[in-house]
């Protein structure tokens, strides 16, 4: 009967498991097409500021800027409500004292910042002159 428990818990957990990782890839490409249409509005934006006199360079200094505090607060955000989470299932379900978790205020927003740092970097295409003139007339 324990030996039937413990096969059942395993697989509860394996399952759990893979439902997690499924649920961090949709995330994943979820967040990438979010910040692909983001960049299509950036893109425009740099193109104004390119034909204002902003080089190249200073237009992609800008957006990596942009993402890198979107994704440094992202994960900030998401170490507060992994944290809040967890201290209601400590109190509620295990009856069990809170703790914080270091990793949690350390992994998650230098992931998130690395993530949309990467992220942006390479879905972020530069712009000439020429392409930011006829980006600007089309619109």
């Amino acid at each position: 009967m324990l030996l039937q428990l413990n096969q059942w818990l395993t697989r509860l957990g394996d399952s759990s498991a893979l439902i997690l990782a499924l649920s961090l890839v949709c995330g994943a490409m979820l967040m990438l097409l979010t910040l692909q249409q983001a960049l299509e509005q950036r893109r425009y934006e740099g193109a104004l500021l390119q034909t204002l006199g902003a080089n190249a360079k200073q237009t992609q200094q800008l957006d990596l800027l942009e993402l890198m505090l979107l994704g440094g607060l992202c994960g900030f955000m998401a170490a507060i409500i992994a944290e809040g989470i967890i201290a209601l299932l400590y109190i509620h379900l295990l009856d069990i004292a809170p703790q914080l978790h270091l990793g949690l205020w350390l992994t998650l927003p230098l992931a998130s910042f690395a993530f949309f740092t990467v992220s942006g970097a390479l879905l972020r295409k530069r712009l000439t002159l020429d392409q930011c003139y006829r980006l600007l007339r089309a619109h």
